[in-house]
């Protein structure tokens, strides 16, 4: 790293020790180069490697922005909330070369690879949706830090599961596109047509191609942590609810509909849905600021105070509660067949019987299956899922169960065919 880094100003931060040179503490594992991002690296600790930190590169011909710098490393420095990604300094190097004068600006932060959209991926595999709990405290979190910027007019700008960061105690890190020279999401819609989760008023003004904006983007980030949070609960792409063509981009309001009836289908409870199409509103004055969200306490009273302490376990899954819920359904075909202890040919002569006889011999079931209660909190006779997908998925999950189920009869009967000793 060495020679990459010049005069770098440390923030308040147990990431770095401010008596010692950065290049004696950390060494660069990569260097990637982002489409309409530009350059990223990533450091490692040397004593540490499980440390990481990681900057952006920001680089101008000229030197006016040096002030800009130093001004936002004065405010940067003195943020403290327990969700932001720590800031660890700020660095410039200056290249010259026979055809121009460069400056580097780089920006240092704590590093996490853990997102939100990879625990969205483990539990599409694992078949598993979050606990509810787990829901709230995501909420909680993200909500909280927002409101902190907001309090300082910062935005974050671009929220979607990739850019919501987890972790080793599974609590959420954020950092505003601002901190990181990123461009916003609507910005990066209108000249790159790279979409994100966008807010209905983002999309009118990207329909009309306006280069000059001004959202509230508190509310336009509430509606996509919005978005985001229904691809958690539903395991469903939100990006799924968009079209987007040039100046005709909306959003599908009737799949939204029935993306949101989903979540109860899963048996998440009816005011995580509220909250939730609260931040969906089409109509920007029925959404709340992240500020008006954290003073109310429409979050606080669904969080035990001791949830941290708590053991998270998945929540199980509702295809594998319909599962569940259709083995025991054939479990009566169990109780049916009876219970035949195979004897062994070698020391135990069989005696030979007709079909007749075979057949008489078997009991005749007189009682009639029991009734299983159904799971009514999963269960709803009179909505169809949406997503042809789940519907695929629990067909193949009944197929399966039902062709297990005929070998295992099938199974004991040859078992019976043996004790008995008929052959044809």
């Amino acid at each position: 790293m060495g020679n990459n880094i010049h005069s770098l100003k440390i923030s308040k931060t147990n990431l770095v020790l401010p008596d010692k040179p950065l290049h004696e503490q950390y060494e660069l594992v990569r260097s990637l180069k982002e489409q309409f991002q530009g350059e990223l690296e990533i450091y490692k600790n040397l004593k540490n490697p499980e440390q990481k930190i990681f900057c952006r590169i920001r680089a101008e011909t000229q030197s006016d922005d040096d002030t800009q710098e130093n001004l936002f490393h004065s405010r940067r420095s003195t943020y403290d909330h327990p969700n932001l990604i720590q800031y660890v300094g700020l660095s410039q190097k200056n290249n010259h070369t026979l055809l121009e004068f460069c400056i580097e600006y780089r920006r240092f932060y704590q590093y996490f690879d853990y997102t939100l959209s990879k625990q969205i991926m483990n539990n599409k595999r694992n078949l598993t949706h979050p606990q509810e709990q787990y829901i709230w405290l995501i909420i909680r979190q993200i909500v909280s830090v927002l409101a902190y910027l907001e309090n300082r007019n910062v935005h974050h700008k671009n929220i979607c599961p990739a850019t919501i960061f987890i972790d080793e105690k599974r609590d959420i890190k954020l950092l505003d596109s601002e901190a990181q020279y990123l461009l916003s999401n609507y910005v990066q819609a209108l000249q790159y047509k790279k979409y994100s989760l966008l807010s209905p008023e983002q999309l009118l003004s990207l329909n009309r191609k306006e280069d000059k904006v001004s959202f509230n983007w508190s509310k336009s980030d509430m509606f996509s942590l919005g978005m985001t949070l229904l691809e958690v609960t539903t395991l469903e792409n939100s990006l799924e609810l968009y079209h987007f063509e040039e100046t005709n981009n909306y959003i599908q309001r009737q799949k939204l509909e029935d993306r949101l009836k989903l979540l109860k289908l899963d048996g998440y409870s009816d005011d995580l849905v509220a909250i939730i199409q609260m931040m969906l509103s089409d109509n920007i004055s029925n959404r709340l600021t992240f500020g008006q969200l954290q003073e109310s306490d429409l979050i606080d009273k669904f969080i035990q105070k001791d949830i941290k302490s708590v053991q998270l376990p998945p929540q199980i899954s509702p295809q594998i509660r319909q599962s569940q819920q259709m083995s025991q359904s054939f479990q009566y075909m169990n109780n049916s067949i009876p219970k035949v202890a195979i004897a062994n040919p070698v020391i135990q002569q069989r005696t030979l019987y007709t079909p007749q006889q075979m057949r008489s011999s078997i009991p005749i079931i007189e009682s009639p299956p029991q009734q299983v209660e159904p799971i009514k909190r999963y269960i709803y006779t009179n909505y169809t899922p949406y997503t042809p997908e789940r519907q695929i998925l629990q067909q193949n999950q009944l197929d399966w169960e039902i062709g297990r189920r005929v070998q295992t009869v099938l199974s004991q009967s040859r078992q019976l065919n043996q004790q008995y000793g008929y052959q044809g």
